[in-house]
C-alpha cells in the first residue's frame, strides 16, 4: 500500500511540475505575444507619424512649387505688359514723326503734277510775269485814282493872290495853246 500510495504521489507531482512548465510556457508565449503587439503597435505610430512627416512635406513642396509657378507667371505677364507698352510707345512715336515728316497728299500731288524747272525756265519766268504786269503798272501810274476824293482849292481872300490868279488863267488853262495871250498883258 506504501508503494501505491509512493506511486501515485510521483505521479501527482509529475502532473504538477508539467502543470507548471505548460503555465510557464503559455506565460512566455504571452509575454512574447503582448511584445510582439506593442512593437506592431509602435511599428503602426511610427509609420503613420512618417506617412504624415511625408505627406506634409510634400504639401509643402507642392504649395512652394506652386507659388513660383505663379510668380513666374506674373513676372511673364509683367514683362510681356512692359513689353507691350514699349512697343506700343514707340509705334506711337513712330506714327508722330512719321506724320510730321510725311508730306502732305495735296503736296505730294502738286509736286508730281508740276514738272520740274530748268535754269532758263527759272530765269524766264519772273521776267516775263514782270512784262505782263507793266502795262497795268503803267495805266494805274497814268490814270488817275477813282478812289481818292477830289481835293478842292481854298478860297483866296487876299486880293494880289487873286490878280495873279487871274493874269495866269490862261496859261494855266488845259487848251492855252489854242488860245490867244491878251494884250492888255504886255500894256
Amino acid at each position: 500500500a506504501e508503494a501505491e500510495a509512493a506511486a501515485e504521489a510521483a505521479a501527482a507531482l509529475a502532473k504538477v511540475a508539467a502543470a507548471k512548465e505548460r503555465a510557464a510556457r503559455l506565460a512566455r508565449e504571452a509575454a512574447e505575444a503582448e511584445a510582439a503587439a506593442e512593437a506592431a503597435e509602435m511599428a503602426a505610430v511610427r509609420h503613420v507619424a512618417e506617412t504624415k512627416r511625408r505627406a506634409e512635406a510634400e504639401a509643402a513642396a507642392r504649395m512652394q512649387a506652386d507659388d513660383e509657378d505663379e510668380q513666374r507667371r506674373q513676372a511673364t505677364s509683367a514683362a510681356g505688359a512692359a513689353a507691350e507698352a514699349e512697343l506700343d510707345t514707340k509705334r506711337c512715336s513712330g506714327d508722330a514723326a512719321a506724320v510730321i515728316a510725311a508730306p502732305s497728299q495735296q503736296s505730294l500731288e502738286s509736286t508730281s503734277a508740276t514738272p520740274p524747272l530748268t535754269f532758263e525756265a527759272a530765269v524766264e519766268s519772273p521776267a516775263a510775269e514782270v512784262r505782263e504786269a507793266m502795262p497795268a503798272l503803267n495805266s494805274a501810274a497814268i490814270a488817275p485814282d477813282a478812289a481818292a476824293p477830289a481835293v478842292e482849292p481854298a478860297e483866296t481872300v487876299n486880293p494880289l493872290e487873286d490878280a495873279v490868279a487871274q493874269a495866269d488863267a490862261p496859261f494855266a488853262s488845259p487848251d492855252a495853246s489854242t488860245k490867244e495871250i491878251p494884250s492888255s498883258i504886255f500894256g
